[in-house]
This record gives structure tokens, sequence and C-alpha cells, in this order.
């Protein structure tokens, strides 16, 4: 169950409501901006979702900031993976006083819905950090949301976070953004696509290097955290030199 606190500092910033207001509309103005430029929000039934750096944007505008705090992991009677329940907490940055509390859950019988109406399981065959990662990122996300967010709304945006909605993302001005992970089933073969740079082409054979650059986009870890993990596990080493079981370890190790 999610426990929300109301804090004063972020309704009541000024000292009457058409102040709060217009501190209000002038967060959402430059979250706006901020969010067309750099591709931070998804389209899903013609409207429009933020991912979560947009959130923890809108957080850093009123001096708050988000982390996972607690973790809870549900397993069938063979031990595989099902389920992942995230707790995260938003707090003052000047004080560290929490605000809000929210849990972010993510599920193996997860469906996603796509344009043609049909669904599947989108998580039914991914890694179990896919499923740890995503349930942090959702956690975290709906702890800033608790607290902000009526701000979006000013802007233009949907309130529910990106991550948690059952839709496959709408082409937006000529791209597809997807904030959702996980295996859908094979596609019909389809007509070559342009050549990828090499970093694409790295990232699609190494599905643990490319789960720890979307957690290093979204905030949840640093590329110091990165380099600190590797040297703190295998001292003298870089990535590159660790090998699939190593890499797996260290992600597991950085979702925590």
């Amino acid at each position: 169950m999610d426990l929300p606190a109301i804090p004063e500092e972020v309704y009541l910033p000024a000292q009457n409501p058409t102040q709060v207001l217009q501190q209000a509309q002038e967060r959402a103005g430059a979250l706006m901006r901020v969010v067309r430029e750099h591709k931070l929000a998804v389209q899903m039934k013609g409207q429009q979702y933020l991912r979560l750096p947009a959130w923890q944007l809108l957080g850093a505008f009123y001096g708050l900031s988000a982390a996972v705090v607690s973790i809870e992991e549900s397993r069938d009677e063979t031990g595989r993976l099902q389920s992942v329940t995230a707790w995260a907490e938003a707090v003052w940055q000047r004080t560290g006083r929490v605000v809000s509390r929210a849990a972010g859950r993510c599920d193996r019988s997860e469906r996603l819905v796509r344009s043609d109406g049909t669904e599947y399981r989108r998580w039914e065959n991914a890694d179990d950090f896919a499923i740890i990662s995503m349930a942090q990122t959702r956690a975290i996300a709906r702890a800033l949301r608790h607290v902000l967010g009526f701000v979006p709304e000013l802007a233009g945006f949907e309130s529910t976070p990106a991550e948690e909605m059952p839709y496959e993302p709408e082409p937006v001005g000529g791209a597809v953004h997807r904030p959702q992970r996980g295996r859908p089933p094979r596609a019909p073969q389809t007509p070559a696509q342009p050549q990828q740079s090499p970093q694409q082409s790295q990232q699609d054979s190494d599905p643990v290097l490319a789960e720890i650059l979307r957690l290093q986009r979204d905030g949840v870890v640093t590329s110091e955290q990165i380099r600190d993990e590797i040297d703190r596990r295998w001292p003298g080493r870089r990535y590159r030199d660790l090998t699939p079981d190593e890499r797996k370890e260290l992600l597991q190790a950085l979702v925590g």
C-alpha cells in the first residue's frame, strides 16, 4: 500500500494561491521545454506520459529526490523469480526528511497491449535483473508523482508515469520510444534496417550492458557507482574484461 505524505513546502511555497499557481506554472513550462527537447515522454492512446528522468528533473525543481529503500521478491516452487515489489521514498534534499513513500511492482504475468489490440506477456522471458530494475523505476517515479503529479498536468502531460502504462508507445515525430522492458514474441522478418552504430550493436549483443546503461539514463545508478563496484569486486579490471557471469553479478549488485 502506498503511503504518500503531503509536504507543506510543496503545496505552500508562497503566501497565497496565486503565487503557488504561478510557481507551479513556471516549473511546468520549464519541464515541458526539457521533455520536448530530450524526448523524456512517450505517447500512448494519444496522451503523453513522462519517463522517470522527467520525474526526477521535476523533483529537482522542488528540491526533492527519491531512492529505493527496500525490495521484496516472490518466487515459485522452482525458485524462479515471478514478481518484485520495490519501495521508494522521496525526501527533501536539504533535510533528508521523507515526504512520500510508494511501492512499484513488476510481474512476469503483466500484459502489454499492442497498437492492433493484441496482447503479450512482456516480462515472461525477461531476466531477473530486468524485472528488479523495472520495479525500482516504477517505485521511484510513483514516490515523486504522489507529491508532484499536479505539475505535469499543468504542462499538458498525464500524471501517471510512462513505465506503468500497459500499452505499446505510439510513433511521435517519426520515432517510437519504449519505456517497457521485456521480451515480446519474435516479430516477422522485416526489411533490412540502416546499419547500427558500433555502440548500439554492442548493446544489442550484450543485454546486461543495455540494462546498465538504462539504469544510468534513468538516474538509478551513476557512472561513478558502476566503476566503484567493478573496482571493489574485480580490482584492476574494466567492464569489457568481465565474463558474462561476472557482468550479471555486477548488474545484480547495482540493482540491489
